[in-house]
Protein backbone atom coordinates (compact mmCIF):
# COMPACT_ATOMS: atom_id res chain seq x y z
CA UNK A 1 0.00 0.00 0.00
CA UNK A 2 2.71 2.64 1.15
CA UNK A 3 5.97 0.88 -0.78
CA UNK A 4 4.68 2.20 -4.46
CA UNK A 5 3.69 5.82 -2.95
CA UNK A 6 7.13 5.84 -1.25
CA UNK A 7 9.00 4.16 -3.68
CA UNK A 8 10.88 2.29 -1.13
CA UNK A 9 10.22 -0.89 -0.11
CA UNK A 10 7.95 -1.32 3.57
CA UNK A 11 8.57 -4.28 6.18
CA UNK A 12 6.57 -4.95 9.34
CA UNK A 13 8.17 -6.92 11.97
CA UNK A 14 6.52 -6.98 15.52
CA UNK A 15 8.50 -4.67 18.60
CA UNK A 16 10.20 -6.74 20.19
CA UNK A 17 12.42 -8.01 17.29
CA UNK A 18 12.86 -4.77 16.02
CA UNK A 19 14.25 -3.97 19.60
CA UNK A 20 16.44 -6.87 19.78
CA UNK A 21 17.90 -5.87 16.10
CA UNK A 22 18.76 -2.04 17.15
CA UNK A 23 20.29 -3.49 20.28
CA UNK A 24 22.69 -5.97 17.90
CA UNK A 25 23.18 -3.50 15.80
CA UNK A 26 24.11 0.04 17.49
CA UNK A 27 22.86 -0.63 21.37
CA UNK A 28 24.60 -1.89 24.16
CA UNK A 29 24.13 -5.67 22.55
CA UNK A 30 26.87 -5.16 20.24
CA UNK A 31 29.01 -8.68 19.79
CA UNK A 32 27.56 -10.41 22.82
CA UNK A 33 24.70 -12.88 23.21
CA UNK A 34 21.38 -11.40 25.10
CA UNK A 35 17.75 -11.61 26.14
CA UNK A 36 15.34 -9.17 25.43
CA UNK A 37 12.64 -9.72 27.56
CA UNK A 38 9.52 -7.19 27.20
CA UNK A 39 6.39 -6.29 29.02
CA UNK A 40 3.83 -4.62 27.67
CA UNK A 41 0.35 -5.42 26.56
CA UNK A 42 1.81 -9.31 26.37
CA UNK A 43 4.83 -10.42 27.56
CA UNK A 44 7.50 -11.84 25.50
CA UNK A 45 10.69 -11.45 23.45
CA UNK A 46 13.51 -12.49 21.12
CA UNK A 47 16.84 -14.66 21.92
CA UNK A 48 19.93 -13.59 20.15
CA UNK A 49 23.06 -15.35 20.22
CA UNK A 50 26.46 -14.27 17.64
CA UNK A 51 27.46 -17.54 17.05
CA UNK A 52 28.30 -18.51 13.42
CA UNK A 53 28.57 -14.42 12.75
Amino acid sequence: MFGPTLEQPIFAENESNCSAIAELMWGAAVGHDFVLFKVDLGVGGPLSSTAGW
